[in-house]
């Protein structure tokens, strides 16, 4: 999903093809744009979906056992969950939080902007996946 380490893994390999089924569904003022409120709330609600005991962390294991094709913002099927984990968890406490999890998310999508607008378009989905 991410280009930039925030994420310690790029855009190009995610899921892309899952990213642009749910671009509609994120893109909640229809202007075919992607913005930085617009990725931060859906990476809020991966979030909650991510946090298996619900208690407002993601430890490695629910990274690990996430399924992309349930997120909103997909990440890869294939990648270290242990350096996504380390380079994710910027207090280095062993968990990540939902604010933690935001960041990487929405600085990895926009890492995909393609013309520096702050914002994704559909066109910039698919130039990251080649």
């Amino acid at each position: 999903m991410f280009a930039c380490s925030s994420f310690g893994i790029s855009v190009a390999q995610t899921d892309t093809s899952s990213a642009i089924a749910g671009f509609r569904a994120i893109d909640t003022d229809r202007d075919a744009k992607l913005d930085r409120r617009e990725l931060a709330a859906a990476a809020r609600l991966d979030f909650k979906h991510l946090d298996l005991h619900k208690n407002g962390f993601l430890t490695a294991a629910e990274l690990a056992n996430a399924r992309s094709d349930k997120l909103l913002l997909p990440f890869p099927g294939r990648f270290s969950t242990a350096a996504a984990f380390a380079a994710v968890d910027t207090d280095h406490d062993r968990k990540i939080s939902e604010q933690e999890y935001e960041t990487a998310v929405v600085r990895a999508y926009l890492a995909c902007d393609a013309n520096h607008d702050g914002t994704i378009e559909l066109s910039d989905l698919r130039r990251c996946s080649k």
